[in-house]
């Protein structure tokens, strides 16, 4: 890696570079931190840089990409486990530092709540930052309702995934009380999470996207047990009978209907 990135300071016309599933990931580099840190051969003309599929043995492959790559609008990292918080502090010097990145992938890198807390205050100051995709990480709840507290301060953000993170109720209904009244998000993916619908979280959906949000347009979500048929929390209707997935039809057209949404999956 430390030979091919002292290259690209000499490039003029790539834009965009793909890391995938390389065996010098998973070598050291030779060179020390600090050394790293000094080097000049710095790289303003690739805009898109994607790690993937490898293994990062210590910070310094990760600190050596943002000092070459220093104008990056687009950066990503999916299917590396980053099991040491010192990546996430490495990353977040990184948004501090460049200004002009504008979309963040960290999917399937272990990420957690204690991980994402490192990152959240500088995305929360962010007024470049548009797309986000933490999907298939450990976020759940606690990690929801700090997205969500996030979202509060962030007006920039367009696009946000968070994919099979195991969130449940609590961590959507705290969203969804945030989504009330921001007025920047037009893409939100909860697909693959642990939501029960009951009538309760149906109100709530109707409540904001009725009569509240009139930005988000495509809302994409899978219910516990989702697929075909979404799995119901049994609840009794005033005349003693179990609702049953009709409620879920007419709620859905209601919605198509009425609501701002242009995609709306459940």
């Amino acid at each position: 890696m430390d030979t091919l990135l002292s290259m690209m300071y000499m490039n003029r016309s790539l834009k965009e570079l793909h890391l995938i599933n390389q065996s010098y990931f998973r070598s050291e580099s030779k060179l020390q931190e600090s050394d790293v840190k000094q080097t000049k051969k710095e790289n303003r003309t690739v805009e898109k840089l994607c790690l993937s599929l490898g293994m990062l043995k210590t910070i310094k492959p990760l600190i050596r990409c943002f000092v070459t790559f220093t104008r990056l609008k687009e950066f990503g990292i999916s299917n590396i486990d980053l099991n040491n918080k010192m990546y996430f502090q490495v990353i977040d010097n990184y948004l501090i530092s460049n200004p002009n990145l504008c979309k963040l992938t960290l999917s399937n890198v272990k990420m957690g709540y204690d991980q994402f807390i490192i990152l959240a205050g500088t995305i929360r100051n962010s007024r470049r930052l548009r797309s986000l995709n933490l999907s298939s990480n450990q976020l759940r709840n606690q990690g929801c309702i700090e997205v969500a507290n996030m979202l509060v301060s962030n007006t920039s953000l367009q696009s946000l995934n968070l994919d099979n993170n195991d969130i449940r109720e609590a961590g959507l209904v705290a969203l969804l009380k945030v989504l009330k009244d921001n007025r920047g998000l037009a893409k939100l993916r909860l697909e693959n999470n642990k939501f029960l619908i009951s009538r309760q979280l149906l109100g709530f959906l109707g409540d904001v996207f009725l009569y509240h949000n009139r930005s988000l347009r495509v809302l994409v979500m899978t219910s516990f047990g989702g697929g075909k048929s979404p799995l119901l929390r049994k609840e009794m209707d005033e005349s003693g009978c179990d609702f049953d997935n009709g409620m879920i039809a007419s709620f859905m057209q209601e919605m198509h209907m009425k609501s701002l949404l242009k995609v709306f999956t459940i």
